[in-house]
């Protein structure tokens, strides 16, 4: 249990991963939020552009007019779907590479804690050997359990 945590590398490797993660999530989700400024600027300006037609011309001027902002709308649309699946697949990648980061730090905490433990124990042991005291410290302990136990010794 010696030295350094042996996933220190990996733990490194999946931060670095969730912070790309998290970049990339928030790029898609600006995307997503220019495509429906986008959409919603392409409706204003056709609710406010209804005229009527005057002649015959004009007339086919506006049918024109309409089905190139149809055509306009229905691609705005589709970019938006497709925008809103790739912001939502970025967030869902972002979440499961912070849920991988979250699995290693864990590891490294219980690292920590047994090499805390480790040391702990060695240096009792030190000091019961400076002391002498361990063979003794050894019966009085299970004595004082005995005791708390109602075991009569």
């Amino acid at each position: 249990m010696r030295g350094m945590f042996p996933l220190a590398g990996l733990l490194r490797v999946r931060t670095v991963e969730a912070e790309t993660r998290a970049a990339a999530a928030t790029a898609a989700a600006r995307r997503l939020e220019r495509t429906e400024a986008r959409r919603g600027l392409v409706v204003a300006q056709l609710t406010e552009s209804v005229s009527a037609p005057v002649d015959s011309a004009s007339l086919a001027a506006v049918a024109a007019a309409r089905a190139s902002a149809s055509s306009m709308m229905a691609g705005l649309d589709e970019r938006l779907r497709a925008d809103a699946r790739a912001s939502e697949q970025a967030r869902l990648e972002e979440r499961g590479a912070r849920q991988r980061v979250r699995v290693v730090e864990k590891l490294a905490e219980r690292h920590d804690l047994a090499r805390t433990s480790e040391r702990a124990r060695g240096d009792q042991r030190d000091a019961d050997e400076l002391t002498g005291t361990h063979g003794a410290a050894s019966r009085l302990a299970a004595e004082t359990l005995a005791a708390t136990n109602g075991d009569p010794r």
